[in-house]
């Protein structure tokens, strides 16, 4: 399935919704035809340097966005990279992968007129309606961002069609009228310190530009 046709899979889901999906929908996709092309250059090409990263980085919508998109700046975590899924507004941060896996924070975003309590209370009761009896919260509370903005946090578990059972932080950001959600996804096997190398740049997180 070409990125772009997973892109439309997931159009006109609730954000939380479109965050959790593309996790288990579009990443291996990315990482797939990544891997693929390393194969293919590896044996007749030198690998190329890569340029020092800035310690934030602007993202922009894609092209095919029809309204202005937020433009925000985060820290790259050391020993990660950005990815592009063309079709999807934001790059996605990669790891290294543990077990075919690789953990990863993904961007979201949707205007919602309502209070932002109300916003994370409803996208709370959609996870535990979509994921049913496979979802566990874990633990939910305030996280302090280095801009001052206080993020809800909720961690949880839950399973995909495959029976993976993945470790998830959903990160709520009051960014009015639009909301931010930001997912940190690993597998629940992957013992690494993945969830506070998350929490780490999500706190960097911070908006740039508004947008419409």
């Amino acid at each position: 399935m070409p990125f772009r046709h997973c892109a439309h899979l997931l159009a006109g889901r609730p954000a939380v919704l479109y965050s959790l999906a593309m996790v288990v929908r579009c990443l291996p996709l990315a990482l797939a035809a990544t891997m693929l092309c390393a194969c293919a250059t590896s044996s007749s090409a030198a690998p190329t340097p890569q340029p020092a990263r800035e310690p934030a980085s602007p993202q922009v919508p894609a092209p095919e966005a029809s309204d202005r998109a937020p433009r925000f700046s985060y820290s790259v975590p050391d020993g990660w990279s950005t990815r592009e899924l063309p079709g999807f507004r934001y790059e996605i941060v990669v790891g290294a992968p543990y077990d075919s896996f690789a953990p990863n924070v993904n961007f979201v975003d949707e205007r919602y007129d309502g209070s932002f309590d109300d916003y994370v209370s409803n996208s709370l009761r959609l996870m535990a309606a979509e994921f049913g009896p496979t979802y566990r919260e874990l633990a939910r509370g305030p996280l302090v961002l280095d801009d001052g903005t206080v993020a809800t946090r909720v961690s949880f578990e839950r399973s995909t069609t495959n029976d993976r059972r993945l470790a998830q932080v959903t990160y709520f950001i009051d960014t009015a009228p639009r909301r931010f959600v930001l997912t940190c996804s690993r597998l629940a096997s992957d013992q690494r310190p993945i969830d506070a190398i998350c929490d780490s740049l999500v706190r960097t997180f911070r908006i740039v530009d508004p947008g419409t």
